[in-house]
């Protein structure tokens, strides 16, 4: 059946306006829907657009206000209820919070379930998925339930976060306005002028914040305003220090502007939530830390903490970023942010496709973990996650850039005249001279009397073997240097400066070789997937419980399924030797929307820890193929593939230094 194309508040007004059996005025319904009679006024207009070709109306009676009229009621009921209003468990959740933040008084949960046309299960779903985002995180607010009714706690500050949540949840970066809740709660006069005065107010006190951030400031002080009008008000609260006077005098300067243009009065204790807030999302480059002393702008709890967690990751992976200097500093801002409890990720973004690309510095991000649980008492979620292992990825680059071990003895053999493989050199020192020595340059028909005994890596432009020598590497690239050319060319940099850190004895071929292979299982969800595959690692003592309770708790926070195809399953927590589980599906499953076919379940030893950065990049680069990959069952067909392939084949023996 056909359905109106309404927004979500605009199918509420006309079930109000259905179920109304007396005229209401603009004013009425304005407040009954927590907006301006002007928006009132406009979605009357979509509405009887809509409502034109079955014969209805919201008519308009002069000095009564407005009133529903159709000759066929239950066609246009029937047309609003078309579930599309409420399609997604998101969508719910969004609705249920805005409604508790607004309303003065409980909600009923039945008339819940009829202005959003859902069952009852369906509302609890929700509420359960509201109470995961709003009460167990930030900002932490209370649902009080008492029999048929709910509401949340009455805290304006946790009330103003939710909303800010839920409006910066959809704002749009591409467009001036927010998209998703255009209207429904701030007017975009309002937020117009706020963004101008903001935006002025920083640039002339030299103030500066991430873009998040800004948003973030944006809507807290709209929110603010529409908050007062409708005398929701802080509680009272001891003044609070203002011990930086450029980030107090741009505060009331933003506030002073509001006051004057928008004519209503700003309370001490607003203006002080504000200037928290502006000192909290204050941010500064790396480089202008440099004549700083850290302790003058970060607390002993942070600084603390990123310097264990270096050492951390230099004790695990072997990696040291003490002498990252931008590194350290931008770890810094991460720490603090997250301890200032500022929740200002920006959010609108691929988690599978970010988690592909980060593959190793996730791993490094969630070693992270026990040392928020130390500071916050609580762990960090996958978004916070995700902010690290930018900082990670950033650190390794760094890292690989500036800790070669040597630079890779490279020979480029090109099919084409001179002229090509000079330029190729040239363009090859340019992208990767820190990382690679160009040796020579020869034709390809050269390759059966050439010595490639001291070259690390050959670069060609013909798909054909260059050289047998097992210490030598050939990639196969364009005279141009594509984009696959580099990400190739990339990864293999990378392997080669991580190679120091795996572990000298740890050999991909022979742990896959000994793992326990379970073939064409079936498994009805990753749930019992998991607890299956992992129980096996606590029956044959290889590992204890904590180790199944870590790969079940990791898979609840985030995924382990990113690619299709293929699933690695790791844990931190050492074990007591190092083992690999590998399962074949008879039935792809489905897992996190992939279509699964191998799990590899990894357990590692403390000293074998880092052979996990291999094996990831292993299964998910060197050796990953999805049309093949989606297609193997047995572990002969697994063990044949991986023994063709080619990055396992070029792969020299660990060397013992380092």
């Amino acid at each position: 059946m056909k359905s109106l194309d309404l927004t979500l508040r605009q199918k509420k007004l006309l079930h109000t306006m259905q179920h109304s059996a007396s005229p209401r005025t603009g004013l009425d319904l304005a407040e009954t829907l927590g907006v301006s009679s002007r928006t009132i006024r406009n979605d009357v207009v979509k509405i009887n657009e809509e409502l034109a070709p079955y014969g209805a109306s919201i008519a308009a009676l002069k000095s009564k206000g407005y009133i529903f009229q159709s000759s066929d009621p239950e066609l246009i009921e029937s047309l609003n209820q078309i579930d599309n209003a409420f399609f997604s468990k998101e969508n719910r959740i969004r609705y249920l919070a805005f409604r508790l933040c607004l309303s003065d008084e409980p909600l009923n949960l039945y008339d819940l379930e009829d202005e959003m046309f859902i069952s009852h299960t369906t509302l609890e779903h929700a509420l359960r998925g509201m109470t995961e985002l709003y009460s167990q995180n930030y900002p932490f607010i209370k649902l009080n339930r008492k029999r048929d009714f709910i509401s949340f706690e009455e805290d304006e500050l946790k009330r103003r976060a939710v909303l800010n949540q839920l409006l910066r949840e959809s704002w749009n970066y591409h467009a001036r306005s927010n998209a998703y809740y255009k209207d429904d709660f701030i007017e975009d006069d309002v937020l117009d002028f706020i963004i101008d005065t903001v935006s002025l107010t920083l640039d002339r006190y030299h103030i500066a914040m991430e873009d998040p951030c800004i948003v973030s400031l944006n809507l807290t002080l709209a929110i603010m305003y529409y908050r007062i009008l409708s005398d929701h008000f802080l509680s009272y609260a001891a003044p609070v220090p203002k011990l930086d006077p450029i980030l107090y005098q741009a505060t009331n300067d933003i506030l002073d502007a509001m006051e004057h243009e928008l004519e209503f009065f700003i309370g001490p204790e607003e203006r002080d939530a504000i200037y928290l807030q502006l000192k909290s999302l204050k941010y500064m480059a790396p480089n202008e830390f440099i004549i700083l002393d850290y302790s003058d702008f970060f607390g002993p709890v942070t600084i603390e903490t990123c310097e264990e967690y270096i050492l951390r990751i230099k004790e695990v992976f072997h990696i040291d970023f003490s002498r990252d200097e931008d590194f350290y500093v931008s770890l810094l801002q991460y720490v603090q942010s997250i301890l200032q409890e500022q929740n200002t990720f920006f959010e609108q973004f691929s988690t599978d496709l970010v988690k592909r690309y980060h593959r190793i510095s996730m791993i490094i991000a969630y070693l992270f973990q026990p040392l928020a649980l130390k500071i916050m008492g609580r762990e960090l979620n996958e978004v916070k996650l995700i902010y690290l292992s930018f900082i990670i990825a950033g650190g390794l680059d760094y890292y690989i850039k500036h800790h070669p071990g040597h630079r890779i003895r490279t020979v480029i053999a090109c099919h084409m005249n001179m002229p090509v493989s000079w330029a190729m050199m040239r363009r090859a020192q340019y992208f990767y001279g820190d990382a690679l020595d160009i040796m020579n340059l020869i034709p390809v028909y050269k390759k059966n009397s050439y010595d490639f005994s001291n070259v690390d890596l050959v670069l060609t432009t013909v798909q054909k073997q260059i050289t047998t020598h097992p210490g030598t590497t050939t990639l196969y690239i364009t005279p141009f240097f594509d984009d696959k050319d580099h990400d190739l060319i990339n990864n293999y940099i990378m392997n080669e400066t991580l190679r120091p850190l795996y572990s000298r004895e740890m050999s991909l071929l022979s742990l896959l070789r000994q793992a326990w292979w379970h073939e064409n299982e079936n498994f009805q969800s990753p749930d019992e997937l998991l607890k299956r595959t992992t129980q096996q690692f606590l029956d044959k003592g290889v590992a204890d419980q904590t180790y199944q309770d870590d790969i079940l708790h990791h898979e609840e926070l985030s995924t382990y399924a990113v690619f299709p195809g293929i699933v690695l399953v790791y844990s931190l927590v050492p074990t007591g030797r190092s083992q690999l589980s590998i399962t074949t599906l008879e039935h792809r499953l489905t897992w996190n929307s992939h279509k699964v076919r191998i799990v590899v379940t990894a357990a590692l030893t403390e000293e074998d820890m880092p052979a996990l950065l291999q094996l990831t990049n292993f299964l998910y680069e060197d050796a990953y193929d999805y049309e093949i990959i989606k297609n193997l069952k047995t572990k002969e067909e697994i063990l044949a593939y991986v023994r063709n392939s080619h990055m396992l084949q070029i792969r020299r023996p660990v060397s013992t230094d380092g």
